[in-house]
């Protein structure tokens, strides 16, 4: 495989378990806060 390949996976592979993280941890209805928000972009 190129390496090319491989760093493209990873990439793919970074993108999705945050993509889970965030769908899996935030399911909660409710105001998102200052605070909350800076936690969540600082994650």
């Amino acid at each position: 495989m190129s390496e090319q390949l491989i760093m493209w996976s990873d990439f793919g592979l970074l993108v999705a378990i945050i993509l889970a993280i965030d769908l899996g941890l935030n399911r909660k209805s409710h105001e998102i806060s200052f605070r909350e928000a800076l936690t969540w972009t600082a994650i």
